[in-house]
């Protein structure tokens, strides 16, 4: 809270002491002079502006403290906040999380805020001393581990299918032109198709295939291969993630996970719960220092009020010019709500179409290359200047 709005939640309650007492002290005052004085006109006003101000200065108050006050129902009255606190704070939340706090907001916010690339830069620069703990190194050898492992599985299965379309195409080739076939002849060809077509050739493929795999998980290659990543990553971090696809590979990642996260969090639920925690004391003195001075002003503005109806008690005529002014403050006060209703609007669009048309340049539709112009044939006038010309020369 800064020093301004502490400042003004001191002086409201001052303020508002000096009003009432002053308002008291004049009606007093007019009371006691109307009494000892009846025939004196002034006495008569004194006493219908100071009576007039105290009753509204009074009911603004008995007003603004029956929002809180009583917090327990006490002949079927309570004050408005405890009476309706869990609609309150439901509203209160859903309004935060429609028009402040929404998940597309947020995610705009993080996205466009650069946060993310920020991130990324972080992350490159701390990542060779996190990799230095010795239990990052072990979870994170863990996790390439792993993935070498699942990923091995694909790698194989595309290396299977490759090897045997490679076999199927080259085996003949391959065996007639050996020496171990030169005294076979023709009966090479008929060897090599009858391995493809009776699936030999596959099944010695993929046995070659498993037998590789195996090996490499027996000797504690992919556990190798995976000591070899970590120990590169510290060096070649910078490097690695200024590459730009894998950097816009990451980028995205985070948006989705922050976009995941925003979606994911329940952002009217935690506000509703964090004003259902509170006690009616902390929600009171929460909206007295934040609101202090309209407070203040419309219980001080209620005297005022008061002592003009006070006037209009003693002149009803009074009503009609009081009456035009308080109607025209009205209007005036519209209007302006209106304007500025207006320019949010526009704003609020101009915000809109901004974010459509600005966009990333990967998403923008490549422009056609500009053509070379057709070489622009003379005017049939100056082709008849030229041939007379030539005629001429």
């Amino acid at each position: 809270m800064s020093t301004s709005a502490n400042q003004s939640a001191n002086y409201g309650p001052r303020v508002l002491a000096v009003t009432g007492l002053s308002l008291t002290a004049l009606t007093i005052a007019g009371a006691v002079l109307r009494y000892f004085l009846d025939d004196a006109l002034w006495t008569l006003i004194w006493f219908a502006v100071a009576i007039g101000g105290l009753v509204g200065f009074a009911t603004n108050w008995v007003a603004i403290k029956m929002l809180f006050h009583p917090r327990v129902r006490i002949f079927g009255v309570q004050g408005v906040v405890p009476s309706r606190r869990l609609e309150l704070a439901r509203s209160v939340g859903e309004t935060l999380e429609e028009h402040l706090i929404s998940g597309d907001r947020m995610h705009k916010l993080l996205v466009g805020s650069g946060a993310i690339d920020e991130a990324m830069g972080k992350l490159a620069k701390h990542l060779p001393k996190l990799l230095e703990d010795p239990e990052s190194r072990e979870l994170v050898t863990r996790e390439v581990t792993g993935t070498i492992q699942e990923t091995m599985g694909d790698v194989m299965v595309a290396a299977k299918a490759k090897l045997k379309e490679k076999a199927r195409s080259n085996f003949s080739a391959i065996l007639a032109g050996s020496t171990a076939t030169a005294s076979l002849g023709p009966l090479a060809g008929v060897m090599a198709a009858g391995a493809v077509k009776s699936g030999m050739l596959d099944n010695m493929v993929e046995k070659l295939i498993d037998n590789m795999a195996d090996e490499l998980r027996k000797d504690g290659g992919v556990d190798g291969a995976a000591k070899g990543i970590v120990k590169a990553l510290p060096e070649r971090a910078e490097q690695i993630l200024a590459d730009e696809g894998l950097r816009g590979k990451l980028t995205e990642l985070f948006e989705g996970m922050a976009s995941d996260l925003v979606n994911a969090v329940d952002v009217a639920g935690l506000v509703e719960q964090e004003l259902l925690g509170r006690d009616e004391s902390d929600l009171e003195s929460l909206i007295d220092r934040v609101a202090a001075n309209e407070l203040t002003f419309i219980q001080v503005a209620g005297g005022g009020l008061g002592m003009i109806a006070g006037l209009s008690w003693l002149w009803p005529w009074l009503l009609l010019p009081i009456g035009g002014v308080f109607l025209l403050m009205v209007q005036v006060a519209r209007i302006a709500e209106k304007k500025h209703a207006e320019k949010r609007r526009i704003e609020r669009e101009g915000e809109k179409f901004a974010d459509a048309v600005v966009q990333p340049a990967e998403d923008q539709p490549e422009l056609p290359a500009p053509q070379d112009k057709p070489e622009q044939l003379p005017a049939p006038e100056e082709e008849a200047v030229t041939a007379s010309t030539d005629k001429v020369d």
